[in-house]
C-alpha cells in the first residue's frame, strides 16, 4: 500500500509539473497539435538501477483532433478522459478535445541516458539499503552518475541534472557533503549536487546516524539553458594584459635575434679549435703506436730467450727420461703382445653373443609395438563407451526425478474421481430449494417493476439540472482568467529563480532581503502552480460533470424504456421457471444412475493404474542404483586401460632402443676382433723399435746440456733491452692520452655550441611565431569566451522526444528519477476493498 500511495503522489506531481510547464514553453508548431511535452518518471531501485519508467505525455491542442504518438510502451492509460486509447506495435492512437490532453505510457525499454550507482557503508562495511532501516553508526552514501554508452548522448550532452539527498537532522549528525549546496528545511538537511551537461560526477555524503531513516534520493534532469549576456562582461583588464604580452613578445624576438648572431660567431671559432685538436691527437697516436711495436718486439725477444733456456733444460731432462722410458717400453711391449693374443680370442666369443642379443631384441620390439597399438585402441573404445554410459546415467536420473510426478498425478486423478462420485450422490431435487427458486423469481419480477418507476423519476430530475447550465458557464470563464494569470506569474518566477539558484552570492542577497531561502521560494512557486492547476481542474470537472449529466439524462431515458421491455420479458421467463420442478425431476431420474456407474468403473481402473505406476517407479530406482555402481567401476576400468596404453608405449620405446643398442654392440664386437689382430702385429714392431730409440736418446741428452748454457747468456741481454722500451712507451702513452682528452673536450664543446646555435635558431623562429600569434590575441580571447558561454548556456539545443524519434512538435522533455524511501517497516492494517470511483473522484484522490 505504501508503494501505491507513493505512485499516486508521483503522478500528481507529474501532472502539476506538466501543467506549469505550459507557461514557459512557447508553442511553435502549426495545426491542431501546438506542442507536446514529455515528463519522464523513473522508479529507481535502492542501488540506482532502473526498476521501471513511465512517461506522462502532455498535449496542447488548438482543436479537436486524433492524436498519433509513438513509443516503446508496454501499456498506456488515458489520464484526461474515459475515451479509449489504442496501442499497437509502438503506435498510440486516441481522440482528444481542444485544450490539454494527457496520457501515461509505461516504457518497455528501461534504458536511461545516465548510469546511476548508489552504495552504502556502515562503520566501514558495505551494507544494502534494505538492511539500513533502524541501524546506527558511521554511515557513508556514495553516488555515481555516468554516461550510459548504450543510450543516445543527445540527453546526456545537453541536460543539467540535480541530485537531491534529504537527511533528518534528528537522526543524522556530523553531516559532511563536500562540493554540495546545503540548506536546512525545518528539521531536514537538504543536500544538492548540480551535474553539468556532458559531465560525469561521483560524490560521497557521510554522517553519524541513529535509528536511520531517509527520504527518497531524487534526480531531476532538464535542458541546460542559462541567459548570459556576453556584452555585459568586462574584459578591459584582459585587454590591458594582452597589450603587455604583445610588447614583451616583440622585445623577446629582438633579443633572440642578437643571441642567434652571437652563437654563430662562437660556432665558427670552436670549429677551428676542433680541427687543430684532431691533428695533434693523430700525431700522438702515431708515436704511441710506434713505441708500442718496439716494446712488443723487445718483449718477444726477451720472452723467446727465456723460453729457449727453459726449453734447453727441459730437452736435457726429457732426453734422460726418454732413455730410461724406452728401456721399460721394450720390456712392456713383449708382455703386451701376450695379453693381446688372449684378448683377440675373447672378442670372437663376444661377437657371437652380441648377434644373438640383437635378434631377440628385434622380436621383443615388434611384440611391444603390437601391444601398444592394441592397448591404445582399447582405451579409445572404453572412452567412447564411457561417454554413452554417461548419457544413459543422465536418462536414468531423469526417470527417477520424474517418477514422483507420475505417482502424484495418478493420485490426484483418483481423488478427483472419488470427489465426483460423492458429489453425484448429493444431487437431488429438494422441495424447499425449489420453492425458494420459485419465490425468488416472483420477487425479481416485482423488483423490476419498482426499478422501472425509479428510472423514470431519475430522468425527470436530470432534465431539471440541465436547465441551470448558465451559471456554470460564468464560473468557468472566471476560473480560466485566474489560472492564466497565476501560471504566468509562476513561470516568470521559475525562470528568474533557475537563472540565479546556482549563484550562492545572489541567493544570499535574496535571503537577507526577503527572508526566503531556496526551499521557501520553490514552495511559493509550487503553490502558485498548484492553485492555477486546481482552477483549471475545476473547469475540467465542470465540463466532465455537465457531460456526465447529459450522458446520464440520455441514459436514464434509455434505461426507462429498457426496464419496460425487461419487465415484459421477465414475465414470460417466470412462467417457465414455475414449470422447472417437474422437468428437473424427470432429467435426474433418467440420466444420473448411468453416470454414477461410469465413475465407479473409472475409480476401479485408476486403482490398478496406481499399482502399476508404483511397481514401475520402484523398478526404475533399482536400475538406477545398479547402474550407478556399474558406471563408477567402468570409470576405473577406463583409467586402467589408459595407464596400460601409456605403459605399452613406454615398453615399445625401450625395446626399440634395446634392438638399436644390440645392433651397435654386435658391430662393435666385430671391430674389436679385427683391432685385436692388428694390435698384436703392432706390438711386435713396437718392441723392436723401442730398442733402437734407446740408443739415440743417450746421444740427445749429451747435446741438450751444451745448448742450455748458451741460451742463458742470450736471455740476460734481451731483458735489459725490454726494460728500456717499457719506459719509452709509458711516456708516449701519456702524451697520447692527453691529446685524446683535449680532442674529446673540444668535440663536446663543438657539439654544445652546435646545439646552442640550433636552439637559438629555434628560439628565433618561436619568437617570430609568438609575435604573429599575439597580433590578434584580443579577437581570439573574445572568440573563446563566446564559445565557453555558448557551451554553458546551452541555448541551441532543439528538444527531441525520449520515447521515439518519430514524434514531432516536442516542447519540453524532463526527467524525474527517485528511489524508495528508507523507512523502518510499520505493521500494515487490513484494508477493505474500495468501491469503483468516478472520474471526478479519481482526480480528487490523485491530488
Amino acid at each position: 500500500m505504501n508503494r501505491n500511495r507513493n505512485y499516486k503522489k508521483t503522478i500528481a506531481a507529474a501532472l502539476c509539473v506538466a501543467l506549469s510547464a505550459e507557461a514557459v514553453v512557447p508553442a511553435f508548431a502549426a495545426g491542431a497539435i501546438e506542442d507536446k511535452d514529455e515528463n519522464v518518471y523513473v522508479n529507481l531501485n535502492q542501488d540506482g538501477s532502473v526498476s521501471g519508467i513511465y512517461v506522462v505525455n502532455e498535449y496542447t491542442l488548438g482543436a479537436d483532433t486524433e492524436i498519433v504518438d509513438y513509443g516503446d510502451y508496454s501499456a498506456v492509460k488515458n489520464l484526461s478522459t474515459e475515451d479509449e486509447i489504442l496501442l499497437e506495435d509502438g503506435k498510440v492512437t486516441v481522440n482528444a478535445a481542444k485544450g490539454k490532453f494527457l496520457y501515461q505510457g509505461d516504457m518497455a525499454d528501461t534504458t536511461l541516458p545516465w548510469l546511476i550507482d548508489i552504495s552504502y557503508t556502515l562503520d566501514g562495511k558495505e551494507i544494502t539499503a534494505e538492511e539500513l532501516p533502524g541501524k546506527s553508526g558511521a554511515l557513508k552514501i556514495s553516488v555515481s552518475v555516468k554516461d550510459n554508452p548504450a543510450s543516445d548522448d543527445e540527453f546526456f550532452d545537453n541536460y543539467l541534472m540535480q541530485a537531491t539527498v534529504t537527511l533528518d537532522t534528528e537522526k543524522c549528525s556530523n553531516i559532511r557533503a563536500d562540493g554540495a549546496t546545503e540548506a536546512n528545511v525545518g528539521k531536514d538537511r537538504q543536500i544538492l549536487y548540480n551535474i553539468m551537461a556532458g559531465q560525469e560526477k561521483e560524490f560521497t555524503i557521510s554522517a553519524d546516524v541513529t535509528e536511520f531513516e531517509m527520504d527518497a534520493l531524487s534526480f531531476q534532469a532538464v535542458p541546460m539553458s542559462f541567459d548570459i549576456d556576453v556584452d555585459s562582461l568586462d574584459t578591459s583588464s584582459i585587454t590591458e594584459k594582452t597589450d603587455e604580452i604583445k610588447d614583451a613578445a616583440e622585445e623577446f624576438d629582438d633579443g633572440a635575434g642578437e643571441l642567434d648572431d652571437g652563437a654563430q660567431e662562437l660556432l665558427d671559432g670552436v670549429e677551428e679549435l676542433k680541427d687543430g685538436a684532431d691533428e695533434l691527437k693523430d700525431g700522438a697516436s702515431d708515436l704511441n703506436s710506434g713505441t708500442g711495436e718496439l716494446v712488443s718486439g723487445a718483449g718477444e725477444l726477451s720472452s723467446g730467450t727465456g723460453e729457449l733456456v727453459s726449453g734447453a733444460n727441459e730437452l736435457y731432462s726429457g732426453a734422460a727420461s726418454l732413455n730410461s722410458g724406452l728401456k721399460s717400453l721394450n720390456s712392456g711391449a713383449k708382455s703386451l703382445n701376450k695379453g693381446i693374443q688372449s684378448a683377440a680370442s675373447g672378442a670372437q666369443a663376444a661377437q657371437k653373443g652380441a648377434k644373438e642379443l640383437a635378434e631377440g631384441a628385434k622380436e621383443a620390439a615388434e611384440g611391444s609395438m603390437e601391444l601398444k597399438d592394441g592397448s591404445a585402441t582399447l582405451a579409445d573404445s572404453l572412452k567412447q563407451l564411457q561417454t554413452g554410459a554417461g548419457s544413459l546415467q543422465a536418462a536414468l536420473n531423469m526417470l527417477t526425478e520424474k517418477s514422483p510426478e507420475l505417482t502424484g498425478g495418478s493420485s490426484q486423478i483418483q481423488a478427483a474421481l472419488l470427489q465426483i462420485r460423492k458429489s453425484l450422490d448429493g444431487i437431488t431435487v429438494g422441495t424447499e430449494q425449489m420453492q425458494t427458486l420459485l419465490d425468488s423469481s416472483t420477487a425479481i419480477l416485482t423488483a423490476i417493476g419498482q426499478a422501472a418507476d425509479g428510472a423514470q423519476a431519475v430522468s425527470d430530475g436530470l432534465a431539471q439540472i440541465q436547465e441551470s447550465y448558465g451559471s456554470i458557464d460564468e464560473l468557468e470563464a472566471k476560473n480560466t482568467e485566474a489560472a492564466a494569470f497565476l501560471s504566468g506569474v509562476a513561470g516568470t518566477a521559475q525562470t528568474a529563480y533557475g537563472a540565479v539558484s546556482g549563484n550562492k552570492l545572489i541567493m544570499s542577497m535574496i535571503t537577507s532581503t526577503t527572508g526566503m531561502g531556496a526551499a521557501e521560494i520553490e514552495a511559493a512557486i509550487a503553490a502558485l502552480n498548484n492553485t492555477a492547476y486546481l482552477l483549471e481542474q475545476n473547469n475540467t470537472a465542470f465540463t466532465q460533470l455537465r457531460g456526465g449529466i447529459d450522458t446520464a439524462g440520455t441514459g436514464a431515458a434509455s434505461v426507462s424504456e429498457g426496464m419496460a421491455v425487461l419487465e415484459e420479458q421477465y414475465e414470460l421467463f417466470n412462467a417457465e421457471v414455475q414449470k422447472l420442478p417437474v422437468v428437473l425431476e424427470n432429467m435426474i431420474t433418467a440420466n444420473m444412475e448411468p453416470l454414477k456407474e461410469g465413475i465407479d468403473q473409472l475409480v476401479t481402473a485408476d486403482a490398478t493404474l496406481n499399482a502399476g505406476i508404483k511397481e514401475y517407479t520402484e523398478g526404475v530406482q533399482a536400475v538406477k542404483e545398479g547402474y550407478d555402481a556399474l558406471y563408477t567401476a567402468f570409470g576405473q576400468v577406463t583409467e586402467g586401460a589408459a595407464s596400460l596404453a601409456e605403459g605399452a608405449e613406454a615398453l615399445a620405446e625401450g625395446n626399440s632402443a634395446l634392438a638399436d643398442g644390440s645392433k651397435e654392440l654386435y658391430s662393435g664386437t666385430k671391430s674389436l676382433t679385427s683391432g685385436a689382430k692388428q694390435l698384436a702385429s703392432g706390438s711386435k714392431e713396437l718392441a723392436s723399435g723401442a730398442g733402437s730409440a734407446a740408443k739415440g736418446a743417450s746421444q740427445l741428452q749429451s747435446g741438450a746440456g751444451s745448448l742450455a748454457g748458451g741460451a742463458d747468456a742470450l736471455r740476460q741481454g734481451a731483458g735489459s733491452l725490454y726494460s728500456g722500451t717499457i719506459t719509452l712507451q709509458d711516456g708516449a702513452t701519456q702524451l697520447y692520452d692527453g691529446t685524446v682528452e683535449l680532442s674529446d673536450g673540444v668535440s663536446d664543446l663543438y657539439d654544445g655550441v652546435v646545439e646552442l646555435k640550433d636552439g637559438t635558431a629555434e628560439l628565433k623562429d618561436g619568437t617570430n611565431e609568438f609575435v604573429e600569434k599575439t597580433e590578434d590575441i584580443d579577437e581570439t580571447i573574445d572568440e573563446e569566451i563566446d564559445k565557453a558561454v555558448d557551451k554553458i548556456a546551452g541555448g541551441d539545443f532543439e528538444p527531441v522526444s525520449f520515447t521515439s524519434e518519430k514524434n514531432e512538435n516536442i516542447g519540453l522533455v524532463q526527467f524525474v528519477m527517485k528511489t524508495e524511501s528508507i523507512t523502518i517497516p510499520e505493521v500494515e492494517e487490513t484494508e477493505t476493498e474500495e468501491a469503483e470511483e468516478s472520474i471526478s473522484e479519481k482526480l480528487r484522490d490523485l491530488f
